[in-house]
């Protein structure tokens, strides 16, 4: 394990040759409910992390942890370079001998496994192609359900490959680690967090326990910890995608709850008492003195009884805001979130969520022309998986764009991770479209 440093609440976790990888960046603000756990759940590549802790530790798997385990809420940020499987990492430092075996080891491992891992990755040609095609070939050839036997089995891994055929993302990706190491590529399984549900009255993305997700990350040279999710898309079917209004409008209420009176500190008292200095200069010491005897009582009214009251008052309010949002009177509500909710997450625009789906495509030879509506170009693809999802991703991009429908936000980001794993060979050869420019919608 590594003990890292916090200086003045930030932490550095990549050096400088890692900070000068290409790929995006992206900056996020996490609020952990609550956990048993001392983990951070971070995206990406994190290369900083602020936080209000006094170090940090990452473990020899490469999780990054508090050096205790929080008894309350924990609240922090990260700046992460985002995952890139086309983009050469540049200079990678190797994995030691000791990891290498550490991540090839394997129990004794059924012949018929060994076997199907050759026959799967058999016009593989490097380490990164292998990965894919066993991941192509989990995703498309088993089916993901919740409903198991309840009988130990002797060989949870044969049994899932070659009988039963159908079981949750730990069995996907516990046989995608095993056979990426019968190949001999370092592989790991990872267990976090994948989707979650946009919630536009407070601009924060909400990641329950059923977004709870296990994948593979595997060790390909020039590239170093590379995530690869074998688990079919179907498993988003599983959950809904949104939320009724009331479960926004609470889910709201908790964020302000949270900011402006479990996390209420002095920087935020001085926010309010600014505002009684601006009215009386003179009455400055009073307003404080004021304002910090009743903000006290109403911190000790909320270990009470009485806070009963007050959640309802607040939850009320938060409907309240909802409905004038519906009815198109932004204004107050705007006002409103953006005293309430000042950390929010990074806004995702529907327009550049479809400029990467216009890259993707153009990537596999299909290029939008600027005399076609994105529905039309989404009709004139061709059947196959890329044009089924393509269609899907557009129906959608025009709700959200143009519908106002932003909880499909999530959606359209899952669609666009599935279009961008889709290997040339699933393609169906280029057409009427293939030689003209995009152009920006």
């Amino acid at each position: 394990a590594q003990t890292i440093p916090v200086v003045h609440g930030l932490a550095t976790l990549a050096g400088d040759a890692e900070r000068r990888f290409p790929g995006p960046r992206l900056s996020y603000e996490v609020r952990l409910a609550e956990s048993d756990f001392p983990n951070l759940f971070l995206a990406g590549q994190p290369e900083f992390v602020r936080v209000d802790a006094p170090v940090l530790i990452r473990t020899r798997d490469g999780a990054i942890c508090l050096p205790y385990t929080p008894r309350a809420r924990v609240q922090y940020g990260a700046y992460a370079r985002m995952e890139d499987r086309t983009t050469h990492a540049g200079h990678v430092q190797p994995l030691s001998p000791e990891d290498i075996a550490r991540y090839t080891q394997l129990p004794h491992v059924d012949k018929q496994v060994v076997r199907l891992t050759q026959e799967i990755t058999r016009t593989a040609s490097d380490p990164a192609a292998q990965a894919q095609a066993i991941e192509r070939y989990l995703r498309q050839n088993l089916q993901y359900t919740l409903e198991l036997p309840q009988e130990p089995e002797p060989d949870p891994i044969r049994s899932f490959l070659f009988e039963r055929r159908r079981g949750h993302c730990e069995y996907f990706a516990s046989s995608m680690a095993v056979m990426l190491r019968i190949l001999g590529i370092p592989s790991r399984v990872a267990v976090g967090f994948r989707g979650g549900i946009y919630n536009p009255l407070s601009g924060w993305f909400v990641v329950r326990a059923i977004d709870a997700h296990s994948w593979v990350e595997a060790w390909i040279p020039g590239k170093g910890w590379v995530s690869f999710d074998p688990t079919p898309a179907v498993r988003a079917a599983e959950f809904p995608a949104e939320w009724p209004l009331w479960k926004m409008a609470w889910d709201a209420c908790t964020v302000w709850w949270q900011e402006w009176i479990v996390s209420y500190d002095r920087r935020l008292q001085a926010v309010l008492v600014s505002h009684a200095k601006r009215v009386h200069q003179s009455g400055w010491r009073t307003a404080r003195q004021v304002l910090s005897g009743t903000w006290a009582a109403l911190r000790a009214a909320a270990s009470s009884l009485a806070s009963t009251w007050l959640i309802a008052l607040i939850v009320l309010l938060a409907v309240l805001s909802a409905w004038l949002r519906r009815a198109n009177l932004q204004r107050p509500w705007s006002r409103w979130r953006n005293r309430t909710c000042r950390l929010p997450a990074v806004p995702i625009d529907a327009g550049n969520l479809y400029q990467q789906f216009l890259k993707v495509l153009a990537r596999h030879g299909w290029s939008r022309p600027p005399w076609m509506t994105p529905q039309e170009f989404a009709a004139a693809l061709p059947e196959g998986r890329l044009g089924e999802l393509a269609r899907e991703f557009t129906r959608d991009y025009c709700a959200c764009r143009f519908g106002r429908q932003q909880a499909k936000i999530t959606r359209l980001l899952h669609l666009l991770d599935e279009l961008e794993r889709i290997t040339p060979h699933e393609r169906v050869p280029t057409g009427l479209a293939a030689q003209s420019t995009s152009h920006p919608q």
